[in-house]
Formats: C-alpha cells, sequence, structure tokens
C-alpha cells in the first residue's frame, strides 16, 4: 500500500505520520493550524483488496463472490453515517 502524500490527503490538512495498517487500509494523524492552534485528527484510508492473494484470504474469511459489493455497502454505510463537530 503506498504512503499517502503529505500535503494532498485533505484540503488544508497535513499527514503528520501513519498510525496503524490493516488488511483493508492505513490510519493517519493529520494536522492543520486554525488560529495558531494545532489541530489534529485522524483519516482512515480504506482500500480493496486488489491483489489474489488478499482476495484469497477474504474467500478464506467465509466473503463469497460478492467481494466489491460488500465493499460498496461498507462504502454506503460510511457515507450515510453523520459526522461529530465538536
Amino acid at each position: 500500500m503506498p504512503e499517502i502524500d503529505r500535503k494532498a490527503a485533505w484540503p488544508g490538512w497535513e499527514t503528520v505520520r501513519l498510525i496503524g495498517r490493516g488488511r483493508f487500509g492505513a490510519v493517519y494523524e493529520i494536522e492543520r493550524d486554525v488560529l495558531g492552534e494545532k489541530e489534529k485528527a485522524a483519516l482512515k484510508v480504506i482500500t480493496i483488496p486488489q491483489s489474489e492473494s488478499d482476495i484469497s484470504e477474504m474467500y478464506s474469511d467465509g466473503y463469497d463472490e460478492s467481494i466489491t459489493s460488500t465493499f460498496k455497502e461498507h462504502l454506503k454505510s460510511l457515507l450515510s453515517t453523520p459526522l461529530c463537530e465538536n
């Protein structure tokens, strides 16, 4: 999985470091300057497995031929979840 561009991840935010990586993505610490104060957040980058070994592993975990539709459903769920505002 390629590293994320430090400035292009999210407009106005800069990637600070990789927090963790899993089978289907990575989580990065990001920050931005707001009126002289550093505001921090986490950015989760989800990737759809494309290598034969990742797909084979998903089949062994119980997925069937609907791997793509499963990820599309996960994406719909994430996009329909309201964001928390502090």
